[in-house]
């Protein structure tokens, strides 16, 4: 009984210490992502002034541009999810199998455009 009251703030602490990364590095991924999506369309707004196109191809660039940074921004979080649960302590998904890098992404893609598969 009494060992079990001292491993009490122990666990506290490194459930905190779990939580707090997992916060930091979510927090992180957002920025990053942000940064990003800012940039890309700062310079596609620079690009697309220069730059002498029919009204309907500035539109494909934009709009594909646009889909590029979004897929690059589903792997900036699948990646941040992957590196969360390869490591102990972050919590984890349960699978009949070993969760990988491209499960992170499809995981990340499926939360990324709300689509909630429910795999």
């Amino acid at each position: 009984m009494n060992e079990t009251v001292k491993l009490l703030p122990t666990l506290a602490a490194e459930t905190l210490q779990s939580r707090s990364v997992v916060v930091l590095l979510s927090i992180f991924a957002v920025i990053v992502c942000v940064v990003v999506h800012y940039e890309v369309l700062s310079t596609l707004t620079t690009w697309l002034k220069r730059v002498e196109l029919r009204p309907r191809s500035r539109i494909l660039v934009l709009i594909f541009a646009i889909l590029f940074t979004h897929v690059v921004e589903i792997w900036i979080f699948g990646l941040t999810f992957f590196a969360l649960i390869s490591g102990e302590g972050h919590g984890a998904l349960v699978a009949a199998y070993p969760i990988g890098l491209l499960d992170s992404i499809y995981f990340s893609a499926v939360c990324f455009t709300t689509l909630g598969l429910g795999d």
